[in-house]
């Protein structure tokens, strides 16, 4: 069986104990490049490829950090330690698959035997069912309030309908943006991205007072922008909410598979 791997580019993230306790459970190794903020916990299979002072240099220079990151990990560090499969997504993300693969590499031997350099896999991103205020999410990714917009049917994730991509990194292919690859691609239905970005308003708030320029961003960050400039707290929360919510039974599935997770990872001796 060829090894997995996440890789990830971290600043002040929200939980890091429990997304790097989380992915282990499918995933083999962890590289991560740690941009100030604490240190992850120590694990063997958790690798600090590099850490740094943060770097305010604006949203188009960190997605450079993140293509340089990235392919390093696919060209060295993923040689290293053995991996086969790469898969970049950021640190308020968790990968969830369907409960009948074991871990990520029984599910992604599909990509091996495609040929495709790199698989696609849908985000959906995280709202509360509910206007929470500024309570925010406790605990944050296992919150029973949250459901997911869905990148298939909402104007909201039209930024977002490649979602994010896991590598073979047996081709050593480059990065072509933060989170796709050069060469063929397949799309990997069997798992989704869920992206816990802007559930939380404040967070939100501070996300968007950062980012100076308009041009260019996915429609929804230029609303958000557009949004906290003006200053009225009713027009941001409403840019914040927008969107169609996922109401079906599957997303609820979803979070039920997480919250089992976080009960293993809390059990005595996990």
């Amino acid at each position: 069986m060829f090894r997995t791997a996440v890789c990830c580019m971290t600043r002040d993230a929200p939980d890091l104990p429990f997304w790097i306790a989380y992915h282990l459970r499918y995933f083999d190794r962890i590289f991560l490049r740690v941009e100030g903020g604490k240190r992850p916990p120590e694990d063997d299979r958790v690798v600090v490829v590099d850490t740094t002072e943060p770097e305010d240099g604006g949203l188009l220079r960190q997605q450079e950090r993140q293509r340089d990151f990235v392919d390093l990990c696919v060209r060295r560090v993923a040689r290293t330690h053995g991996v086969r499969y790469l898969l970049h997504i950021d640190d308020d993300e968790l990968f969830v698959m369907e409960p009948r693969w074991r871990d990520a590499g029984s599910l992604l031997r599909t990509l091996a035997w495609s040929g495709a350099t790199h698989a696609r896999i849908q985000n959906h991103e995280a709202v509360f069912r509910v206007d929470p205020g500024d309570a925010g999410a406790t605990p944050y990714f296992t919150d029973a309030r949250i459901v997911f917009r869905d990148g298939a049917r909402s104007a909201f994730m039209r930024g977002y309908r490649n979602g994010k991509s896991v590598c073979d990194t047996f081709h050593q292919p480059r990065c072509t943006g933060c989170h796709t690859f050069e060469g063929s691609h397949i799309i990997l239905r069997e798992a989704v991205i869920l992206h816990f970005d802007c559930l939380d308003f404040v967070r939100w708030q501070n996300k968007f007072l950062r980012i100076r320029e308009i041009t260019g961003l996915l429609p929804f960050y230029g609303r958000s922008v557009r949004a906290v400039r003006t200053g009225d707290e009713h027009e941001q929360r409403r840019v914040w909410l927008g969107g169609v919510v996922v109401r079906d039974r599957e997303p609820l599935l979803l979070m039920e598979w997480i919250r089992h997770a976080d009960r293993e990872n809390s059990a005595p001796g996990s």
